[in-house]
């Protein structure tokens, strides 16, 4: 239904569903174009019928009538001074009310519109409460009826037709290329990115070879785009040859441009400079497929080994929060006992006793305090008491006593 509600935008520019299987095409403005509105039905009527499509239609002054007139009377054109005498005959369930309304119509003998018409308003509403009478007027005109017009989606897709067919891989890689460049610049043009993008080879034995490229942002950059298309296209087996070949972006998004300099600053001050994780992951994830990238993502826990667990990348890539508070780089699994002297009980440690070597730790940081996770441990676990530590070398640890005597243990490794 959605596709023919946007092959409707070429009969009226506000169009909407009314599920399961009607569109409400606002035609007032564009009737005139067609030739006046009966030559407007017969032109829907032929067009969808070409479309493999049998239609039920009608046009009235409100969306209600029009939906009820097409139903019950369809390839009948209303206006305004005949309406109510050709909804009068029309049956109740023309209004489209909840089982507990049309119980009570059947209770009042009521059949018809124009049974409804005849009783007085207040009586109406009365005894059959304020969705029987706002129905009824939205049909008869009085009451504004309400649609949500399905907004226009743009299409990019690109194609070109060769008298010579296509034998060899690398003719076909300049083609493919130069037709990307095209759609990059259609995209560029509407500050849209495609994030999946399907090839399509027609052959000369009239079968299609069809494959996707996938990116995890949106992207027009020919460079990148073009980099993942060579990607497919040594999976093509070209047989008699190709006569035709298509790019359709099927999946887009916007586009906003980042700032990359800050005026006044130093020339080589460059903001865009960072690697760019989501061209990696797309030559990665197209040459070899998804399910070999993982990445760490965020749990509800505190404690540091819990804090994270791996998860395959999604297509379209979200980067996580990081957890709160300064964490190594590295975690050590399981952590590992050392042996550390401080000078104070709540002091950090001033010397350190690791893998067989004695570190004298020049700085430290700490303690933060993580607690255990009573909810899920069966047996209570002493707190932890973590500090970073540093020696004269530059090497940072993160260490932790737990128990009482304290035991010391080494956690993780800082950059």
């Amino acid at each position: 239904m959605n596709i023919l509600c946007q092959k409707a935008k070429k009969y009226a520019p506000l169009t909407a569903l009314d599920e399961p299987d009607s569109l409400l095409l606002e035609v007032s403005g564009s009737a005139h174009l067609f030739g006046g509105e009966r030559a407007l039905l017969d032109q829907i009527e032929l067009d969808f019928e070409s479309l493999g499509h049998e239609t039920q239609i009608a046009i009235a002054p409100n969306p209600k009538a029009a939906w009820a007139l097409s139903h019950l009377k369809p390839g009948i054109c209303v206006d305004e001074p005949n309406l109510t005498q050709i909804l009068s005959p029309l049956p109740t369930h023309c209004l489209r009310l909840s089982p507990k309304s049309y119980s009570l119509l059947e209770e009042l003998k009521i059949q018809t519109i124009s049974e409804l018409l005849n009783l007085p308003r207040a009586q109406l509403f009365k005894r059959l409460g304020r969705e029987t009478l706002q129905s009824l007027d939205q049909l008869m005109g009085s009451a504004l009826t309400l649609i949500e017009n399905v907004p226009e989606t743009q299409t990019f897709k690109l194609s070109q037709d060769f008298t010579d067919s296509i034998r060899t891989s690398e003719t076909l890689e300049r083609f493919l290329s130069d037709l990307l460049r095209d759609l990059c610049q259609k995209l560029e043009s509407a500050s849209i990115g495609a994030t999946q993008i399907r090839i399509t080879l027609t052959h000369v034995t009239r079968e299609q070879t069809t494959c996707t490229i996938g990116t995890a942002t949106s992207s027009h950059e020919h460079a990148h785009l073009d980099k993942l298309l060579k990607l497919k296209i040594t999976q093509f087996n070209l047989g008699l040859g190709i006569d035709r070949i298509s790019l359709e972006a099927l999946e887009t998004a916007p586009i906003f441009t980042n700032q990359t300099t800050i005026p006044g600053c130093h020339p080589g001050l460059d903001l865009g400079s960072s690697p760019n994780l989501s061209a990696w992951k797309d030559l990665i994830t197209n040459k070899i497929g998804p399910e070999a990238l993982f990445q760490l993502i965020p749990t509800q826990s505190h404690l540091p080994e819990r804090a994270q667990e791996k998860q395959l990348i999604p297509q379209k890539y979200i980067p996580s929060p990081h957890p709160t508070g300064t964490r190594p780089l590295r975690l050590l699994d399981p952590p590992e006992p050392i042996a550390a002297m401080a000078l104070l009980p709540d002091n950090p440690p001033a010397q350190i006793r690791w893998r067989g070597s004695v570190m004298k730790v020049v700085k430290a940081d700490g303690p933060e305090r993580i607690e255990c996770e009573w909810w899920r441990d069966p047996a209570p676990i002493p707190a932890r008491d973590y500090y970073r530590v540093e020696n004269k070398d530059g090497l940072r640890l993160w260490v932790y006593k737990q128990g009482s005597p304290p035991k010391w243990f080494v956690h993780g490794l800082f950059a």
